[in-house]
């Protein structure tokens, strides 16, 4: 027979789960319309809410669905335990309503869009583990079987390279500002590479194949075959700094830092803190390079790269 101790905690256990969905039950019958929720893990900024025009907001997330209330609520059972490792850590989502996008692939398309745009400007490493019919404040409230979920970026070995950054307000500003821009030069197998590249660094578990990663990404953008860390040194510094000391320091720290990438992917001995330093350096040149393009709407041809070079 239990005692008096199990069955007080019991009820208290009970009591705890009561009080969730009655709460999650007030956010569903607030929360109106059918939208994609995208979860965002790592995922940090400074107000609770922004919108983004009339399609999209990043708000935070209150009371997010334990394994208990996951498992209730799926319609896919079998994704009950790979959602359940990330849903404690998931603070803020990314709605998009399905007003403004008709099909879920153009939502999912959009969102990738943003997310990528924001990885790219704040340099942060968020993870989006999966997305939602239902708002994940209010999976708690939901009956047997409700809510459909698929998973997108399952990868619990990836990396917090900086886990202090918080995600500006401006840096979101940027990405909406930019999406049109931005989404447009992703038709470009050149620049995609990059992107994706710079997004996705942070999944990879060792620091060389994090180096290597980001490296295919600057490599790619200019399409250098001969003299490359020359070449690649002198045309990052004239792209990205005024002619001057400036442009100097910054063709010397490329050389530098392509030297450490030559000896990581090449399976030289090298320190993991002095590469870890490499890497954050590393992608925030190619943060840069996707930026400057984003805004010129243009990645720069070789003939434009000479200018850049000897003009």
């Amino acid at each position: 027979m239990a005692s008096q101790n199990e069955l007080g905690r019991l009820r208290d256990l009970v009591s705890y789960f009561e009080g969730r969905k009655l709460r999650a039950k007030e956010r569903l019958s607030a929360d109106i319309g059918h939208k994609w929720c995208f979860a965002l893990v790592g995922f940090n900024i400074e107000v609770e809410e922004f919108k983004m025009e009339d399609f999209a907001v990043i708000r935070s997330v209150i009371e997010p669905p334990g394994e208990v209330e996951l498992a209730r609520a799926l319609k896919e059972k079998h994704l009950w335990s790979a959602v359940g490792r990330y849903s404690k850590d998931i603070k803020y989502e990314l709605t998009i309503s399905s007003e403004a996008a008709e099909t879920a692939q153009f939502a999912f398309t959009l969102a990738w869009w943003i997310t990528s745009a924001i990885r790219i400007r704040s340099q942060t490493d968020f993870l989006i583990p999966a997305v939602a019919d239902h708002s994940w404040s209010t999976i708690a409230a939901l009956e047997d079987a409700t809510c459909s979920i698929q998973i997108l970026e399952d990868v619990p070995q990836a990396r917090r390279i900086d886990t202090t950054r918080v995600i500006r307000e401006e840096d979101l500003t940027w990405a909406i500002d930019n999406l049109t821009h931005f989404a447009s030069l992703l038709e470009m197998p050149k620049f995609r590479l990059a992107v994706e590249s710079l997004s996705t660094h942070h999944f990879q578990s060792s620091e060389r194949m994090m180096t290597a990663q980001l490296w295919s990404g600057i490599e790619a953008l200019f399409e250098i075959q001969s003299e490359l860390r020359f070449r690649l040194s002198a045309v990052i510094a004239s792209i990205l700094e005024p002619r001057g000391e400036q442009r100097i320091a910054q063709y010397r720290l490329v050389k530098k830092l392509y030297d450490v990438r030559s000896k990581a992917v090449h399976g030289g001995a090298i320190d993991n803190k002095k590469l870890m330093a490499h890497i954050k350096e590393t992608r925030q040149i190619l943060a840069a390079l996707i930026c400057k393009f984003t805004e010129m709407e243009h990645v720069p041809n070789e003939v434009e790269l000479d200018t850049y070079l000897f003009s």
